[in-house]
């Protein structure tokens, strides 16, 4: 009788053990500081900082980042600006070498997407340790695209990092800071090149 009592105890452990960590449950209203790492084909790799803001109650997000050459001058910067409040989408990019920015306009329709809409999708693939701390890993893909997030073990509301993969490409992520909650409306300001 005692065996099956220790057999009992054991199988309980084994599948609580077993079963997935918390889903993770991030705001799609924030504001954050993000490093880049950008990989296009076998030999290009660029290094930037910058931001994401996402507001679903006003529909609109913006994403921005700077890269820096091997010296820390200036690369290029980049915005992509989605304005669903206004039905436009601006694409911003400036060379440091070059006295013309490009500035791409088009029209948008529907509502902002939630930017952790994929998460309710993804599956949980493992753990790792990263600076002594347990991250725990999840992985979505589509069309061709595979993202893959991590968010710490003992807090699933920050992500730590966010890593998109693609033909000839992949780009990763690191989120120094995560503030949820409404971020500031001047992050949503058309650059002045593009008006």
């Amino acid at each position: 009788m005692a065996f099956l009592g220790v057999t009992a105890v054991l199988l309980v452990t084994a599948c609580i053990c077993l079963a997935d960590p918390t889903r993770p449950k991030i705001s799609d209203t924030f504001y954050a500081v993000v490093e880049y790492e950008t990989h296009a084909g076998m030999n290009k790799t660029d290094i930037g900082r910058g931001y994401i803001a996402w507001d679903m109650e006003s529909g609109n997000g913006v994403d921005s980042y700077q890269y820096n050459d091997e010296q820390g001058r200036l690369k290029f910067n980049a915005t992509l600006l989605v304005l669903y409040s206004k039905g436009i989408e601006y694409a911003y990019r400036e060379l440091a070498n070059s006295t013309v920015p490009s500035c791409t306009k088009q029209s948008l329709t529907g509502t902002l997407p939630p930017f952790w809409g994929f998460v309710d999708d993804a599956t949980y693939v493992g753990n790792k340790t990263v600076r002594h701390v347990v991250l725990n890993e999840w992985r979505y893909s589509v069309a061709g695209y595979r993202f893959e997030l991590a968010v710490r073990s003992d807090d699933t509301t920050v992500p730590v990092t966010l890593n998109t993969q693609r033909a000839g490409g992949y780009e990763a992520r690191q989120f120094i800071s995560f503030d949820a909650g409404k971020p500031d409306s001047s992050l949503f300001t058309v650059p002045s090149k593009c008006e």
